[in-house]
């Protein structure tokens, strides 16, 4: 009995102990204020407010090579300043194939054909030179600038209207 009534002592000296023991007292006194307070809003706006596609449903603007991950910037994309200049590229190559080239190759045979008629027959006529040589020596190499011209420029060759994905590889699959 005796020795039951020691180990409780001991048990109780051993409790008083660890409460007035300094980790203990460390839980007990007043935090420091931290020198750095933040004074921000905790108030979070997801995206900045904007409502944001999932990924499988996120369109795309092939013309301009963007996908779109929230709803208001693909609204107001065919607005911006690059699909704007993008879509005048695209007409002005357009342009180019079915007129503009065509144009131009009419007009340099033109002025080869008056070349010929004006210049060199005459001269071939003062010299006695033939005709076929002195085309040969005439005629030079023409450097005629395109639109492709350029070879830093890269041509679009897709269509300008936005596409939707079909699946998570886009723009390796077209939509079908």
């Amino acid at each position: 009995m005796l020795r039951y009534a020691l180990m409780l002592l001991q048990a109780a000296a051993k409790k008083a102990d660890a409460k007035t023991s300094t980790s203990a007292g460390a839980a007990t006194t007043p935090r420091r204020k931290t020198k750095w307070i933040d004074r921000r809003s905790k108030k979070l706006i997801r995206n900045n407010g904007k409502d944001v596609f999932t990924f499988d449903k996120q369109p795309a603007c092939a013309l301009c090579h963007v996908r779109f991950r929230y709803q208001q910037d693909f609204a107001v994309h065919k607005e911006t300043q690059l699909h704007k200049d993008r879509l005048k590229w695209q007409q002005m190559v357009e342009w180019y194939e079915a007129e503009g080239h065509p144009r131009r190759q009419r007009t340099e045979e033109d002025e080869w054909n008056w070349y010929v008629d004006k210049v060199l027959k005459p001269r071939c006529n003062a010299t006695g030179e033939s005709l076929e040589r002195a085309i040969l020596g005439a005629r030079k190499a023409v450097v005629s600038e395109s639109p492709l011209h350029n070879a830093g420029l890269e041509a679009v060759s897709v269509k300008p209207e936005i596409v939707e994905p079909r699946d998570q590889r886009w723009p390796g699959s077209k939509k079908v």
